[in-house]
């Protein structure tokens, strides 16, 4: 009878042991949020009215952003064109002040376009979906 608990016990301990996974580190997230868009000082909303020709966004994400990804996700839209935008980064690189290169035209519809290729700087994890922002811009207040 010794002799069969013997190894029943030796198993049950090496099943046990066996099955025990090494502590591994908890992944988190796979993607990064966008966190707060402000426009002109206007809170966060998925369309702008009576915007200025040269706009200031904004945008904060849950980390930092990696430079290059950012130069190449961001872009304001219209119809028939695109504008790159200026970037500068703020808040350890998790925060992005974004502007026209060039003013806008007046009384005209945009499109911010944040791509899902923006990348963390680890560059292990993306936007998990591309963000669009419209914005219509104000008329033009000269005299005619």
């Amino acid at each position: 009878m010794m002799r069969l608990i013997t190894p029943i016990i030796l198993f049950a301990f090496l099943f046990a042991t066996s099955c025990k996974k090494e502590d591994e580190p908890n992944p988190g997230p796979k993607y990064i949020s966008l966190t707060n868009v402000t426009l002109d000082g206007k809170s966060w909303s998925s369309s702008y009215t009576g915007v200025s020709v040269n706009p200031e966004f904004i945008i904060s994400f849950s980390e930092p952003i990696d430079h290059g990804s950012a130069a190449s996700a961001i872009l304001f839209s219209a119809a028939t064109s695109t504008i790159s935008p200026t970037i500068q980064f703020a808040n350890g690189d998790s925060t992005l002040i974004v502007k026209p290169s060039t003013p806008l035209n007046f009384l005209k519809t945009y499109y911010l376009e944040i791509s899902d290729q923006l990348m963390s700087v680890s560059k292990t994890k993306q936007l998990e979906s591309t963000a669009t922002i419209k914005l219509v811009t104000t008329f033009d207040p000269t005299d005619k």
